[in-house]
């Protein structure tokens, strides 16, 4: 679930949860460019009243849950759904290039994890091959965690005809 959220002290967010797959069907979750209505890198766009607030932690906490996952059902969709939420970012490309290792990984095994594949189908993790693998590099991501909260950036988000400009500073701790 994706919560609204303020990063910073630019205002107060209205607390409300969003279906991540809803989010993402919306285009209200992750790298989205719609233009001059709205551009987001890493963010999520609040569906109720726009709020903007950034997605790395709830990111971070996948990655935690992908480390620990004991059924293949469950790491898959976990890696695919953190690879999608990345995917075309030009702001974190270092952190979006080790979902797609571990992605690429987790593919050579079961597949493509965009489907649904028989190999996937509630096997135990355990039993891959390439299991310690995959999760080590979500350990990477855990593990490393000093470097990661220290990310901070300038994001500019268009809403409308408006530019939006706010200094984030990015904390990743659960």
């Amino acid at each position: 679930m994706c919560e609204c959220s303020s990063d910073s002290s630019n205002g107060e967010s209205c607390g409300l949860f969003c279906h991540i797959e809803c989010a993402l069907q919306q285009k209200k979750v992750g790298v989205v460019n719609l233009g001059q209505l709205m551009q987001l890198d890493g963010s999520y766009c609040c569906v109720s009243c726009g709020k903007v607030s950034g997605i790395l932690r709830y990111w971070k906490k996948q990655l935690a849950i992908a480390k620990d996952a004991r059924r293949v059902d469950s790491l898959c969709y976990i890696i695919y759904l953190s690879y999608r939420l990345l995917d075309g970012t030009s702001r974190f490309q270092e952190l979006h290039k080790i979902v797609k290792e571990a992605k690429s990984i987790l593919e050579t095994e079961v597949g493509p994890l965009s489907g649904v594949s028989a190999k996937m189908a509630r096997g135990i993790v355990s039993r891959l091959t390439v299991a310690n693998e995959v999760q080590s590099l979500c350990s990477i991501v855990i593990q490393n965690d000093d470097q990661l909260s220290k990310i901070s950036t300038t994001s500019q988000i268009t809403k409308g005809n408006k530019l939006f400009s706010s200094h984030v500073q990015l904390h990743l701790s659960l």
